[in-house]
């Protein structure tokens, strides 16, 4: 890994590890479901400072190219962090009903009522409902930059493998690799996840916040994966993005 790749990789390292700092500083994640993302971090840091500990790993597993396993490393990771995600939130929204159920409860007593008020059941429904969307529809951004990212490098590793397009006998043809296609299934799927929360967000916070994101991930995994040359400039434009990502989770 060429030195710019080093100094842009820990740029990235650096940025996200402060974005995440700042986040659990706020109170909008618990320190202990952070520790997953440093520990990501971490082993992305020593696999940056140490190149030969990635390349005696592929070799363990029998990968023929570090990039490979660097794609896989990420790809399964990132999987493993959606379903952790789920689970958790799936606990929280059980927790938030009891919850509801008992404050009702208390309430009830209280008020010496004997039965709960058609207006409180529902108020309780709201914003159990509620919570559920709002933990939802964060799970479905991250869901949409993995498939968005993923999709996009795996459509351009099997196209430098082969591809053509020709017009014969009327009709259009196209030949893609296995590769291919499943990167333009996956990036089909994570459009239609886009349309479905572009409306649960405003358009001026996850546009340019998703946007960025994309483009940090496509650009490091450009140059992880596809060997892709790095430039001062390119370098100097992921460090700005990554600052606009913090700067845009501060300000909501």
């Amino acid at each position: 890994m060429s030195l710019s790749a080093k100094l842009l990789a820990l740029a990235f390292i650096i940025i996200v590890a402060l974005a995440i700092f700042i986040i659990v500083k706020k109170g909008k994640i618990s320190l202990k479901y952070s520790i997953i993302w440093f520990a990501c971090l971490f082993v992305l840091a020593l696999f940056t400072l140490f190149p030969g500990l990635l390349a005696w790993i592929t070799k363990l597993f029998g990968i023929q190219i570090s990039s490979n396993f660097i794609f896989a490393f990420m790809i399964c990771t990132l999987f493993i962090i959606c379903i952790s995600l789920t689970v958790i939130v799936s606990g929280l929204t059980e927790k938030v009903r009891n919850l509801i159920q008992e404050v009702s409860i208390l309430k009830m007593k209280e008020t010496k009522k004997k039965k709960i008020s058609p207006t409180a059941g529902e108020g309780a429904s709201d914003l159990c409902k509620k919570n559920e969307d709002g933990h939802m529809k964060y799970l479905l951004v991250a869901l949409y930059l993995i498939l968005t990212v993923s999709g996009l490098i795996l459509y351009k590793l099997g196209a430098n493998k082969g591809f053509s397009a020709s017009v014969s006998g009327g009709f259009f043809k196209l030949d893609l690799s296995v590769i291919s296609i499943i990167g333009l299934l996956f990036y089909l799927v994570s459009f239609l996840i886009y349309i479905f929360i572009l409306p649960k967000f405003e358009l001026s916070f996850i546009m340019p916040l998703t946007s960025a994101i994309s483009y940090m991930s496509i650009f490091i995994l450009s140059i992880l994966i596809l060997k892709e040359t790095v430039t001062v400039t390119g370098i100097i434009g992921a460090v700005i993005i990554g600052i606009g990502i913090v700067i845009i989770n501060l300000g909501k």
